[in-house]
C-alpha cells in the first residue's frame, strides 16, 4: 500500500510493506516531535490512528483510528491544520495508455459537463481543463481546486505543460507523453462516456511477426580502445618496511 500526504505545496507519498505486520509513523516535518502519520497492523489489517497533538478527523469531530484501505482519503488534523491523506494500492493502481489528437480537450471534474467524470467529493463544482496546444499542453484550474505538477502543487490559474509532466488531482494521474496519455482509475470509479474529446484506447500495431534469434556475446571494446592517462599504472609492488612509534603511556 503506498499513502500519499497531500502537503499545502507538494505531495509526499510512503510506502507500507506487503506483510501486514508492525508499526509505522511518517512525517516530513522535522520540527514537529508527533508524527503526522500513524500506521500499524491489527487484526491482519492495517488501521491508521490518532496519537497526541495528532487527531484523525470525522466530520466535525475527532475520532481514534480508522482501518486504512485503498482509494480512500483521510484528513488529520496538527496544530489547527487540516492535512490530507490518500491510500492506494500499489499493485492495481494502472495506467491506461490513450493516443492523443491535435483537438485534445480534456474536462476533469465530478459534474456533467466533464467528459472526464471523477467522482471525488474533494473537486466540488471545479473542473481541471487539460488542452492540445503546439508541441505541449496547456491546463487550466480554478482558483479553489489542487491539481499538482510533478508532485508541486500548481497555484497559478494557467499553466504550460511539457512532454514528460506528470499531473496529480486528488489521486488521478495523469501522464503526457508525444502523442500519448496515460491515465489511472482511482477506485475504478472513473467515468468517460465518450471518447469524442481528443484522445482514443491506445493499441500497439503489431508489425512483424516474433522471431527467434540468436544473440552472440561480444566485445564492447577491442584491444585500440583501451588507454591510460599519465601518469601510467604500475604493475610492479614494491614491498616496505615502515617502523611505527609505540603508544603514548596512559
Amino acid at each position: 500500500m503506498k499513502i500519499y500526504l497531500f502537503y499545502p505545496e507538494e505531495i509526499f507519498s510512503f510506502i507500507l510493506p506487503k506483510d501486514v505486520d508492525g508499526s509505522y509513523s511518517f512525517d516530513v516535518d522535522k520540527n514537529e516531535e508527533s508524527k503526522l502519520i500513524n500506521v500499524e497492523a491489527r487484526n491482519g489489517q492495517w488501521v491508521i490512528y490518532s496519537i497526541e497533538g495528532v487527531n484523525l478527523v470525522n466530520g466535525n469531530m475527532f475520532t481514534d483510528s480508522y482501518p486504512l484501505t485503498h482509494d480512500t482519503f483521510y484528513v488529520i488534523n496538527r496544530n489547527n491544520k487540516n492535512y490530507l491523506v490518500y491510500a492506494a494500492d500499489v499493485l492495481k493502481d494502472k495506467l491506461f495508455t490513450y493516443s492523443c489528437e491535435e483537438n485534445l480537450s480534456m474536462v476533469i471534474g465530478n459534474t456533467n459537463t466533464a467528459n472526464i467524470k471523477y467522482p471525488c467529493q474533494l473537486l466540488g463544482a471545479n473542473e481541471v481543463k487539460i488542452q492540445k496546444q503546439g508541441n505541449g499542453f496547456v491546463l487550466e484550474q480554478p482558483k479553489d481546486c489542487v491539481a499538482y505538477l510533478n508532485n508541486k502543487r500548481v497555484v497559478e490559474k494557467q499553466r504550460f505543460l511539457k512532454i514528460g509532466d506528470s499531473i496529480n488531482i486528488y489521486g488521478l494521474k495523469i501522464i503526457l507523453l508525444n502523442n500519448l496519455i496515460l491515465l489511472n482509475n482511482p477506485g475504478n470509479k472513473l467515468i468517460m462516456p465518450n471518447l469524442n474529446f481528443g484522445i482514443k484506447l491506445y493499441i500497439p500495431k503489431d508489425e512483424e511477426e516474433d522471431k527467434t534469434i540468436q544473440v552472440k556475446d561480444r566485445d564492447l571494446y577491442d584491444k585500440k580502445d583501451y588507454f591510460s592517462k599519465s601518469p601510467r599504472l604500475r604493475r610492479i609492488i614494491e614491498t616496505k618496511k615502515i617502523k611505527l612509534s609505540p603508544p603514548p603511556q596512559r
